[in-house]
């Protein structure tokens, strides 16, 4: 008698898993930039419990899931580095990491609308080879998703990408001296564009939180809004924030920390301000860089910074 099987025959079938540890970048309402927690799906949400607060977001408000990948900066001894010894270290310090540092990473990419309607994405760093299970199963209990694809490859001919926000033509920007406005208005942000330019989906989505965020923090605007927020509908002289990627290099971390001069990551976009009627109020071009410290993602929060102090030197 084979005992052997019989004995696996009674083994009971491991249940997937349903928890991760995880690293919140960017996105979470309550939760800190790169805080780390504990990242957990339900049937009916998912969780992201943090140092001090927890953030739920319902899997029947999710729109898309995407699933890149970073490659850190490798040296030392991993096995020497205690995962939580360094989890406070910030997300684009360059300091030591247990996800991002030293080894590829998944990234995972949710986007999601609030009862309002307005569009989020929260975006997490997790080990890697997780993501696009986590993802498999958030489709299985509900959550939509589109089909993987690859950005938009380069074309000598111009022009906007198939699945693109057209953006409405313009001849030439209002003079500030004709607008006859007495206060400032609200503005809605639109979700990043890249136009004829690979990207991955992470860096697009983190520099829409980053606009968002630095916006409303900034004072420019007395209301910032969220694409699809139905609150803005109120606003008859709303502007609109249309952000297209012109240029994408996603440099190295660790060429940048040996030579100092290679390895920058870099991106240049386009952003302008419409009105309601599709004129073009104001146009800006901004380039983000990540030089020497930090992470590739950090070039967001830069190029966020970037537009938010040149319209900050805008009249509206």
């Amino acid at each position: 008698m084979n005992h052997g099987i019989s004995q696996c025959k009674l083994q009971p079938q491991k249940a997937p898993p349903s928890d991760t540890h995880a690293r919140q970048i960017i996105g979470l309402q309550g939760i800190k930039h790169n805080e780390d927690g504990q990242l957990k799906w339900q049937s009916a949400e998912i969780e992201f419990d943090g140092a001090h607060n927890t953030a739920k977001i319902p899997i029947s408000s999710i729109e898309d899931v995407f699933v890149g990948t970073e490659t850190t900066e490798f040296g030392g001894t991993v096995g020497e580095v205690a995962e939580g010894a360094s989890m406070a270290a910030p997300y684009d310090s360059g300091a030591v990491l247990p996800l991002l540092l030293r080894q590829k990473v998944d990234v995972l990419t949710i986007t999601f609308r609030d009862p309002d309607g307005g569009l989020h994405a929260a975006i997490f760093a997790t080990p890697k080879s997780q993501a696009t299970q986590i993802r498999a199963d958030l489709i299985a209990r509900g959550a939509h998703a589109s089909t993987p694809k690859s950005s938009p490859a380069p074309s000598s001919s111009g022009g906007t990408p198939p699945d693109a926000t057209p953006v409405p033509p313009s001849a030439s920007p209002i003079p500030a001296a004709n607008r006859n406005r007495t206060s400032v208005p609200a503005i809605q942000i639109e979700p990043i564009v890249p136009h004829n330019v690979q990207i991955p989906d992470e860096f697009r989505m983190a520099i829409y939180e980053n606009l968002i965020e630095k916006l409303s923090k900034s004072g420019t605007f007395p209301h910032v809004y969220r694409n699809g927020d139905h609150r803005a509908e109120q606003f008859d002289d709303l502007l609109t924030l249309r952000t297209t990627i012109d240029k994408f290099n996603q440099g190295n971390q660790m060429e940048r920390r040996l030579t100092g001069v290679l390895g920058a990551t870099k991106i240049k976009v386009h952003a302008t301000i419409y009105n309601r009627a599709s004129e073009q109020v104001q146009a800006i071009s901004v380039e983000g860089k990540v030089r020497i410290f930090g992470e590739n993602l950090g070039v967001t929060s830069d190029v966020a910074k970037r537009i938010t102090k040149a319209l900050r030197k805008s009249s509206f």
